[in-house]
């Protein structure tokens, strides 16, 4: 009887090791993991390199020519002018863009639901870190 008692108190011994390992290791992975914190910092570290580049690409875009698009009109029986389509488009992208409506009319609610609620809640965050 008393080999398990000691058997069973080892056991729990090495699983709360395990645990606290566990959770240390977890800790380790959730800060090397936090974009967002590693992001700030390196706009704080590296504000001058960060502007640059912003303004490289900038110059880089405003390079690229504009695009165009050619309008093809035809006159139609009666003499009417109209805009002949340029192209058909076929039925898996017909399909396609309803579905894509679809969804979005459905996501673009929760988004904002979501990223409001996420706005909110830091800001009720930075008040209470003012007041205290």
């Amino acid at each position: 009887m008393a080999t398990t008692d000691a058997r069973k108190q080892q056991i729990v011994e090495e699983l709360a090791q395990v645990r606290s390992r566990l959770a240390t290791e977890t800790h380790l992975v959730a800060e090397k993991l936090n974009v967002s914190r590693h992001l700030s910092t390196s706009l704080h570290q590296h504000s001058f390199r960060w502007v640059s580049v912003a303004a490289l690409v900038g110059w880089i875009l405003s390079r690229l020519p504009a695009r165009k698009q050619r309008v093809y009109l035809e006159t139609g029986k009666d003499g009417e002018v109209r805009r002949k389509r340029t192209r058909e488009v076929g039925l898996a992208a017909a399909l396609m863009a309803a579905a894509w409506k679809g969804l979005w009319s459905i996501a673009k609610p929760m988004l904002t639901a979501y990223l409001s609620s996420r706005i909110a809640g830091r800001t009720a965050k930075r008040e209470a870190h003012a007041a205290s």
